[in-house]
């Protein structure tokens, strides 16, 4: 009889000291077994692996916890992608966990995987890792929470933008010019002018919506379902341009919205 026990992680900031007590854990269970085995049981029944993956593509592979020290691979890389292996084919026993940076919830690359022969143990072993991940960090779900309504705000801010400036436009290059049409074109263009006018909003729409999906989208990677924070803040893509973002929201953006509301209280007052 085998069992298996499945636990999904996302919505999670991985950092080294989470990783760090995760991977002690599955060394904790190795070393039970080592310790009660026998000499030829330790050969060719037990196995752990550890393997990092950094974002140069650089693999690395080991079968103890020298990774996880102080100053080690961990924090001197930037770690993308943590695999944790550990079996007992003499009690039929494995443990397999997969981290993996990643943008969007994945069930096959953020995933523990316990399999036994003792449902006792595997529900034990289950829970204690379990109880582990919840005390990760989260991971800021805001953005995902309210996509759809500041996709609204923005897709009609920019919309209503676009329009300003192509009435704006129009005005200008046409401020000079007479033109002279027929009574006729002018019943025809009449007709034709309420026709036109939904066709300009619907494409002043489309635009508008489309540029504030894009530039949510670029926004909402920023966020990762599963962040892994292993190595040099230097080196974490996310963070800096983060702190980018924020910077033109305080600089750029928080200054303008501060003085539509200035004006919004004198006009009303």
């Amino acid at each position: 009889m085998e069992i298996k026990k499945k636990l999904e992680i996302s919505e999670v900031v991985v950092d080294s000291k989470s990783i760090r007590e995760l991977a002690n854990k599955i060394a904790q269970e190795y070393q039970k077994d080592f310790d009660s085995m026998s000499e030829s049981e330790k050969q060719y029944c037990l196995h752990l692996d550890f393997i990092l993956k950094s974002s140069d593509e650089t693999q690395y592979s080991s079968n103890d916890l020298s990774f996880f020290e102080k100053n080690g691979i961990i924090d001197s890389r930037r770690i993308i992608g943590i695999e944790m292996d550990y079996r007992n084919s003499h009690l039929n026993k494995s443990i397999n966990v997969r981290v993996y940076h990643s943008l969007k919830q994945n069930e096959w690359n953020n995933i523990i995987m316990v399999k036994g022969g003792d449902e006792t143990w595997t529900n034990g072993i289950l829970s204690s890792l379990r109880d582990i991940i919840s005390n990760w960090k989260k991971q800021k779900n805001w953005f995902n929470k309210y996509y759809y309504f500041l996709l609204i705000g923005f897709g009609l801010g920019i919309s209503l933008f676009l329009y300003n400036a192509i009435q704006f436009v129009s005005s200008l290059l046409l401020k000079n010019i007479d033109i002279t049409v027929s009574e006729e074109t002018a019943k025809v263009l009449k007709v034709l002018y309420p026709v036109t006018r939904v066709i300009n909003y619907l494409v002043v729409l489309k635009l508008g919506f489309d540029g504030a999906s894009w530039m949510l989208n670029k926004i909402r990677n920023l966020y990762p379902n599963v962040e892994l924070l292993l190595g040099p803040e230097h080196l974490q893509p996310e963070i800096q341009k983060r702190k980018q973002l924020y910077k033109i929201l305080t600089i750029g953006i928080l200054p303008i919205v501060i003085a539509i509301i200035i004006e919004l209280i004198k006009m009303f007052t």
